[in-house]
C-alpha cells in the first residue's frame, strides 16, 4: 500500500542557521558541565570545591528542558515525520544513553560496595527492592506523582524521567486523531503527576520558540538587544530572591508551590532571548561561533553521556582514589578521570544512535496506512 504523500510536491522545510546550531550545541555542553560542577562541588566528591557555582546546576536543568522542546519540535518540522518515526527516534535517543547509564550505575555501585565505600542512595529509594527501582527507571516511571525512585546513586536520572513524559505528551498531541488529542494529553498528565506537569511549560516554551527562530523576522539590532537582555536576566536571577520550583521537593504540589516556578520560567525566557537574538544577529557573532564550531560539536556529542554518567562515576572515583577527599590530587583524579571515561563511553553509546534506531525500527510493528 503506497501513501498519497509520495504524489505530493516536496515542501521546503526551513533549517536552522549554522550559527544557531553551534549556539545550541554550546549551550548543551555548558549546561551539562554546570550540572557536573554542581555535583562535583559536594563535599564528598571534592571537599566543597566550586560550591559558589551550585546555582548554575539547577538552572541548567531548566535550560535542558527548553532546549529539548526546541529540538524535538525542530525534528518534526514540516509535519512529514510519521508517528512511528517519531517513536523510533525518541526511543533510540533516550535508550542509547539511559540503558547504559543504568548498567553503569549498577556496576559502579557494586564496585563501591566491594571497596567499602557504598555510594549515596536517595532516602526515598532506600527501602525499595533494586529490581523495582531498575524497572521503574528503565520505563521512566520512577518519578511520577509523589514517588522518587532512583536506581542506585544516579540522582540526575530524575530529569530524564520528566523529559520522557514530555516526549509522550508532545507525540500524543501531534499524532492522535484530533478528537482524542486533548483526552490523550490529559490522561498522560494525570499519570505523570503534578511535579512533572508543573515544569512542562519550560519544555513547551522551547517548542514554541522554534517558529519564531525559523521565521527569522527579528532584525540584527533587536537581536543584539535580546542577547544582552537574556544574559542580564540570567545574571540577575541569583540575586533576585525569586523562588524556584524544586522538582525534588516532595511536599504536596499546591497552587502556592506552582507559583514557586518563577526562577525556572525566567531562566527559560532568558535562554529564549539568547536563542532568538543570536539567530537574528548571526552575521555579527558568526566569526566567534564558527571558529569554535568543530570542538563544540564534538563535545556536544558527549553531553548527554556526561549528564547521565557522571554521578555514579564520581562515586567510584572517590572510592578508588588513594588520596583523601578534598586534596588536589583527588580532585584531579576524580574530575579528569571521570571526563576521560565518559568520553570513551560516549563513543559506544550516545554516538551510536543509528544502531539503536535500527534496533527499535525492527522491534516496532509496521501498521499499514489506509489511503482515503
Amino acid at each position: 500500500m503506497t501513501s498519497h504523500c509520495a504524489d505530493m510536491p516536496e515542501r521546503i522545510v526551513p533549517r536552522l542557521a549554522a550559527e544557531t546550531s553551534v549556539l545550541l550545541d554550546l549551550v548543551r555542553v555548558l549546561a551539562a558541565l554546570a550540572v557536573f560542577v554542581l555535583h562535583f562541588s559536594y563535599h564528598r566528591f571534592s571537599g566543597g570545591l566550586f560550591w559558589q557555582f551550585g546555582f548554575l546546576g539547577g538552572r541548567a536543568v531548566d535550560v535542558f528542558f527548553v532546549l529539548s522542546g526546541f529540538l524535538i519540535a525542530y525534528s518534526v518540522r514540516g509535519g512529514r515525520v510519521s508517528a512511528r518515526r517519531y517513536a523510533v527516534a525518541r526511543l533510540a535517543r533516550v535508550y542509547s544513553v539511559a540503558g547504559p547509564a543504568l548498567i553503569l550505575t549498577l556496576a559502579c555501585n557494586l564496585a563501591c560496595l566491594a571497596l567499602g565505600s557504598p555510594g549515596r542512595v536517595p532516602p526515598s529509594s532506600a527501602d525499595i527492592p533494586p529490581m523495582v527501582l531498575f524497572i521503574s527507571n528503565a520505563l521512566f516511571l520512577g518519578d511520577v506523582w509523589d514517588i522518587h525512585w532512583i536506581f542506585g546513586s544516579n540522582e540526575p536520572y530524575w530529569s530524564l524521567m520528566f523529559e520522557c513524559w514530555y516526549y509522550l505528551g508532545f507525540g500524543l498531541a501531534l499524532y492522535l486523531p484530533a478528537r482524542l488529542r486533548v483526552v490523550g494529553v490529559l490522561m498522560a498528565a494525570a499519570l505523570a503527576g503534578p511535579r512533572i506537569v508543573v515544569l512542562a511549560p519550560l519544555w513547551l516554551f522551547g517548542a514554541a520558540l522554534l517558529p519564531v527562530v525559523l521565521r527569522d523576522r527579528v532584525g540584527a539590532r533587536m537581536g543584539v538587544a535580546l542577547i544582552l537582555a537574556g544574559i542580564g536576566l540570567f545574571a540577575w536571577l541569583p540575586w533576585s530572591d525569586l523562588p524556584g520550583f524544586a522538582a525534588l521537593d516532595f511536599a504536596p504540589v499546591t497552587w502556592a508551590r506552582v507559583w514557586d516556578a518563577q526562577q525556572n520560567m525566567l531562566t527559560a525566557v532568558s535562554f529564549g532571548c539568547v536563542i532568538v537574538g543570536v539567530n537574528a544577529a548571526r552575521r555579527l557573532v558568526s566569526p566567534v561561533l564558527m571558529a569554535i564550531a568543530r570542538p563544540v560539536t564534538a563535545l556536544a556529542g558527549a553531553s548527554f553521556a556526561l549528564y547521565l554518567f557522571h554521578y555514579p562515576l564520581l562515586e567510584l572515583s572517590v572510592a578508588l582514589s588513594p588520596w583523601p577527599v578534598g586534596s588536589w590530587p583527588q580532585r584531579g583524579f576524580s574530575s579528569f578521570g571521570v571526563f576521560a571515561v565518559i568520553w570513551l563511553l560516549s563513543r559506544v553509546t550516545e554516538q551510536r544512535k543509528q544502531a539503536w534506531s535500527r534496533l527499535f525500527d525492527r522491534m516496532m510493528p509496521r501498521v499499514p496506512v489506509r489511503v482515503v
